[in-house]
């Protein structure tokens, strides 16, 4: 390498170092960023209120009037006419069962009866013709009674002879006589008749009870509501007591829960009850206690007390043994709740934004029981702090505010 290159080459090196140590020893302009900035807020100041605490008491829905149908004669079914599911009304004829027995007890004593009111009109004409028989023996008892009078005159003053007297009186004998007789067939033809309107009145008994029974071949529904329950089939005999359908009117219902024994004393029959009932999709809804049953189930150690649902649940939603819940008054409590549409989620952390200063901050926090539309706030807010309320769709963490 000759002189003079080498001499350009160091030339460009010292250029290159002195170049670099300048700019090393040149002081860097500071870099600034500049806080998001926004107009105004609304907030809400956070403070704590006395709030009722509640006893969940689970229960199960119940009809308050559930009717088991049974026969009331044995018979073999001859037709079902409902299913379950079916609605029913008062009166309506549910099952029938086999009725030949009744019917042809029915003709057995229409014909008894028909054979004792024949008699009844032979009776009266006998009655009748022993009535003439009686009337004709008493006006000959009068006649010689009468006459004998006479003669005992005659026979004191000794115009007529003892056996004119004694004939006389013997008349009057025979006519006594034969006024017994004929009252005698008078009373005997009218205890006839009693015996035959007895045995009348004791065919129509029959007749009634047999025309019952033909009633009883038709199983009638004694309420309106709906079939929940179906245990007959066309061709098994029926009899008095078993089961055949069971009816639960649809119109009213009653949740029934399990209280704790500890808590009977703490309510009474009329007190208002918030309502939940999961498969009726019915939540806030209140009911009233309406039963509180005397006695205690001693494995549980529970009462079941009866809570009236509201009647502004439809009817089409309701069935007996849905599941519910009913929030009993138990006591108070000091919370911090806030309107739940102020809380944010983001997976299984919620927060809150709160006014710090100008600032606007992300807080955590740690929720508790729904109150109706507020949040119980367990932890990470306290009294004083100023939620922000408005404009929520524009809020992020650090966001200064300008007033």
């Amino acid at each position: 390498m000759t002189p003079a290159i080498r001499r350009k080459i160091v030339g460009w090196l010292l250029l290159v170092l002195t170049t670099s140590l300048v700019s090393c020893t040149e002081p860097k302009k500071a870099t600034t960023t500049e806080r998001p900035v926004l107009d105004g807020v609304k907030t809400l100041a956070v403070s704590a209120a006395s709030t009722p605490d509640f006893y969940e008491a689970v229960g199960t829905v119940r009809s308050k009037t559930t009717t088991v149908i049974s026969a009331r004669t044995t018979g073999h079914v001859t037709r079902v006419l409902v299913s379950e599911g079916d609605r029913v009304h008062a009166g309506q004829i549910l099952v029938e069962i086999d009725n030949r027995d009744a019917a042809v007890q029915i003709r057995r004593v229409e014909a008894g009866e028909s054979e004792a009111r024949a008699s009844l009109v032979v009776l009266a004409q006998e009655i009748t013709a022993a009535e003439s028989g009686r009337a004709a023996a008493e006006a000959n008892r009068k006649l010689a009674a009468s006459t004998l009078d006479r003669y005992r005159t005659l026979h004191e003053r000794r115009s007529v002879s003892d056996q004119e007297f004694d004939e006389v009186q013997a008349k009057l004998s025979a006519a006594t006589a034969d006024l017994e007789r004929a009252t005698a067939i008078v009373e005997s033809a009218k205890a006839k008749r009693n015996q035959v309107l007895a045995r009348i009145e004791q065919v129509v008994a029959e007749k009634s009870g047999a025309e019952l029974s033909m009633d009883y071949s038709h199983v009638v529904s004694p309420v309106s509501g709906v079939v929940i329950a179906k245990n007959v089939e066309t061709g098994i005999i029926a009899a008095p007591g078993v089961p055949l359908l069971t009816i639960e009117d649809d119109k009213a219902y009653r949740l029934e829960a399990q209280v704790p024994d500890s808590m009977i004393g703490t309510i009474r029959k009329g007190d208002a009850v918030r309502i939940e009932l999961d498969a009726a999709n019915r939540a806030g809804s209140q009911g009233r206690i309406a039963e509180i049953v005397p006695s205690a189930d001693s494995s549980t150690r529970s009462t079941i007390v009866k809570i009236d649902l509201p009647a502004n649940i439809s009817s089409t939603t309701l069935r007996s043994g849905i599941f519910g819940r009913a929030f009993i008054a138990s006591g108070e409590h000091s919370v911090i709740s806030v309107p739940r549409e102020l809380v944010v989620t983001h997976g299984q952390l919620t927060s809150m934004y709160v006014l710090d200063g100008k600032i606007v901050r992300q807080r955590l926090i740690k929720t508790g029981k729904s109150i109706g539309d507020r949040v119980e706030v367990l932890a990470g807010l306290e009294n004083g702090d100023l939620l922000v309320v408005e404009p929520r769709g524009k809020l992020a963490d650090g966001l200064e505010i300008r007033q």
